[in-house]
């Protein structure tokens, strides 16, 4: 039976590794970490959720080496009066972001997509 999710991210990506408490899943554009699925074995492969919410979008990077930031560049954004959206091209994915409408970065900008491990849900397998 499948449920409406609303609109969410998928990526998809491999298993790799558990530390502190985190699986890396490598992705064709770089690493994420997820608090969910640490028990499933290197090498399985997955698909990944997170939803618009949860990234964060900036025009500056963090510190380097850190977890879960990719580098893109706003391909749309629209504002919604209780938000923006803005569609970030990060490689072969178009993820959604919904911000606060403070936040309005124009089209062609390069931006930082960051998202916490426990927003990185892995979809179980139909």
């Amino acid at each position: 039976m499948a449920e409406f999710i609303g609109v969410s991210n998928f990526v998809q990506g491999t298993t790799a590794a558990v530390s502190e408490g985190c699986l890396r899943i490598e992705t064709s554009e770089g690493s994420l970490w997820s608090t969910d699925g640490t028990s499933l074995p290197p090498g399985t492969e997955v698909l990944l959720s997170i939803r618009p919410e949860s990234l964060d979008v900036s025009t500056d990077p963090r510190a380097p080496g850190a977890r879960n930031e990719w580098r893109g560049s706003v391909l749309t954004r629209a504002f919604l009066g209780d938000s923006t959206d803005h569609v970030v091209g990060v490689g072969k994915y178009k993820l959604r972001v919904r911000s606060n409408p403070t936040v309005s970065i124009e089209p062609g900008r390069e931006v930082y997509l960051r998202v916490e491990p426990s927003s990185v849900v892995i979809v179980p397998a139909a």
